[in-house]
């Protein structure tokens, strides 16, 4: 099987999701094409290094030495296909009526001949407006299906042309079940929703996240806690409300360690934050890591993982946190916020703990009464936790799932 893989940005660390997908693919003997927008952050990745599908950067200017290229492949496409050329500028035109969806037709002409020559079999797309029109644009002037994975923050967030990107897909994969339910509700004409879709959280590597063989064990007679936390830096993952915790349970009497993954622009008010709190002994913020050693050692040191999500001033929030799921296979007791379909992923006081709403307070409650919990519950939880991410979000189950998709269109097993 070869695909042609259209994404907004590669590879991005924040989005390693994307990167393992890929990889899996390609360890199931998927050959692919990655063509993208910008270039991200992730080149570090483990499993980015060993991707080995070709990455060709979209046209970014219509004007200038692209010019020339871009009129003659129109006009070869005019030429070869005109019904299906002009086709495709309707549809452009119909479902995503805006100036820059149109500059997108202009520039992919070029990219639809680059995916010919690479005798692709369908084209796959990662969530974005811009991404989703080369993609379909190039899908319809190559005559090839067109699969589309839902991104969250192009779903609630900048919803606009969900409708439109349901009725022109072929085929769709959603993250969870609450997304789909969301989509379906939009949806008022239940004929132009495609037949084959699926619902494939992001998969976990459950070989590379797994317990430690020893564990440090925090409990009530001596009053520690080991924590840890795993996100980009920014509003929706509520760290002011873990370091503020923090400085609670120190308040409390309680001895507690703090690890936090993750890079983003608030970085710097945390980092004031936590000076505010005298609390520099207590919490480290470590920047973002690849997924490796270093990683989840950091893990496999802690017992409890905390991820306070909010929903933020411009509506962003998780839905199933990667990180949420990589902890739960490391045997750490989850606490988080309840935030749409968490419960998904989490069965509260069974493989992990639900919190209400994010505050200092309420992780505090939560982590103290974990805490008192005899040595035998907690191990029972925490092994739930790990069989759940096994049976259900294991990334070669995963795999399985958005193969059987690309299969129904392509028609040639993997």
């Amino acid at each position: 099987m070869n695909i042609a893989i259209i994404l907004f940005a590669y590879p991005v660390l924040s989005e390693t999701f994307v990167i393992n997908e890929l990889f899996q693919l390609q360890q199931r003997g998927v050959q692919g094409t990655i063509w993208r927008e910008k270039q991200g952050n992730g080149a570090e990745h483990p499993k980015s290094q060993k991707l080995s599908f070709p990455i060709i950067d979209l046209p970014i200017h219509i004007l200038g030495k692209n010019f020339t290229r871009l009129c003659r492949a129109h006009f070869q496409w005019l030429w070869r296909k005109p019904r299906i050329y002009l086709q495709t500028l309707w549809e452009v035109i119909r479902f995503f009526p805006d100036g820059e969806s149109l500059k997108i037709f202009l520039k992919s002409a070029v990219v639809a001949q680059q995916v010919e020559a690479s005798s692709a079999e369908l084209i796959y797309v990662h969530e974005s407006d811009r991404a989703y029109v080369f993609g379909l644009c190039v899908a319809r002037l190559c005559e090839l299906p067109l699969i589309l994975i839902f991104h969250t923050y192009y779903l609630f967030v900048v919803p606009r042309y969900i409708v439109a990107k349901v009725r022109t897909a072929d085929g769709l994969v959603f993250q969870s079940e609450y997304s789909r339910r969301y989509v379906e509700q939009l949806i008022s004409d239940n004929q132009q929703v495609p037949k084959m879709y699926v619902v494939s959280s992001p998969g976990i590597d459950t070989a590379l996240f797994k317990p430690a063989i020893k564990k440090r064990v925090s409990n009530e007679k001596t009053k520690k806690l080991s924590l840890i936390s795993v996100g980009r830096l920014e509003e929706a993952k509520g760290f002011q409300f873990l370091i503020e915790a923090v400085a609670l349970l120190k308040r409390k009497g309680w001895k507690v360690d703090c690890d936090i993954i993750g890079e983003g622009s608030l970085r710097q008010k945390l980092e004031q934050l936590i000076k505010k709190e005298q609390l520099t002994k207590e919490v480290k913020l470590h920047g973002a890591l690849p997924h490796g050693r270093k990683l989840t050692a950091l893990l496999q040191h802690a017992e409890y993982f905390v991820l306070p999500s909010v929903q933020d001033s411009e509506g962003v929030h998780d839905v199933h946190p990667n990180a949420v799921k990589e902890a739960m296979a490391t045997e750490l007791i989850v606490v988080t916020t309840n935030l749409d379909s968490i419960d998904e992923v989490i069965t509260h006081g069974i493989d992990g703990f639900i919190i209400q709403q994010a505050t200092a307070e309420l992780i505090t409650q939560q982590l103290i009464k974990v805490a008192l919990l005899s040595e035998r519950t907690k191990t029972k939880i925490k092994q739930q936790a790990r069989r759940k991410v096994t049976n259900l979000f294991d990334e070669g189950k995963m795999t399985t799932a958005l193969l059987e998709v690309f299969s129904h269109y392509v028609k040639k097993d993997v």
